[in-house]
């Protein structure tokens, strides 16, 4: 059976959140974000091995909240930037599955049914992307804030995590980075540069991104009125 390694990044500082403490360990319901998100993809049929990418101040934390859970294999410390991170945690996961996820854990609220849409769409495509559409108008504005022109949301999409890539494709990526001296901030950006297109798989607005304070009693009010409570 083909499975993933899922590397699950919680290495970032969270200071937009203001809470004196950082995003993975704010609570939803009683469960910290760390906990949700990697119980979610632990629980997952098609996810073979989790690697988690935290702070270095955070690794005793991460341990202590994921030891339940069989399929994390490696906890390990991320670097200054997402890339970095990422890149860390593509190193430590093991060679045997022929995927990788990169989910940020501040979107804890992604479910089995998105992961295995976008898991499925990997292996057809090569590279998939969870995505939805955008629903506001967007302006493209100019140096004085005046609107220039409209841009036809019908071409764009909202780009989340998890990002799943053939694994062979993501390390030819990140070779081309290390080897051009690029930087990028999402992991679909690095395959855009080598030529490939990720797709986009539908998985819908509710897999929101912590980012402020506000955002964790919206994830509340989403899962209060959810039927699939995972």
């Amino acid at each position: 059976m083909i499975k993933m390694s899922a590397v699950i990044l919680c290495a970032g500082s969270g200071s937009r959140m203001n809470l004196g403490y950082t995003k993975q360990k704010a609570k939803i319901l009683g469960e910290s974000v760390l906990h949700r998100a990697v119980r979610i993809f632990n629980s997952s049929e098609n996810v073979g091995e989790i690697i988690i990418v935290s702070k270095d101040d955070e690794v005793d934390f991460a341990k202590s909240e994921t030891a339940e859970f069989e399929k994390v294999k490696k906890i390990v410390v991320g670097e200054g930037t997402r890339q970095g991170s990422a890149s860390v945690g593509f190193s430590a996961s093991s060679a045997e599955f022929g995927y990788v996820a990169m989910h940020d854990a501040a979107r804890c609220l992604v479910t089995h049914e998105m992961i295995d849409s976008v898991f499925y769409d990997a292996i057809k495509y090569g590279c998939a992307t969870a995505s939805c559409k955008v629903y506001d108008t967007i302006k493209e504005i100019d140096e004085d804030m005046n609107i220039v022109r409209t841009i036809e949301r019908d071409s764009l999409r909202q780009v989340q995590t998890p990002q799943i890539f053939k694994r062979e494709l993501y390390k030819k990526a990140l070779i081309n980075l290390r080897k051009n001296n690029l930087t990028v901030t999402d992991d679909n950006k690095m395959l855009e540069l080598i030529g490939i297109k990720p797709h986009c798989t539908e998985t819908g607005k509710n897999n929101i991104k912590l980012t402020v304070k506000e955002d964790l009693e919206y994830a509340e009010f989403l899962l209060s009125r959810s039927k699939n409570n995972e």
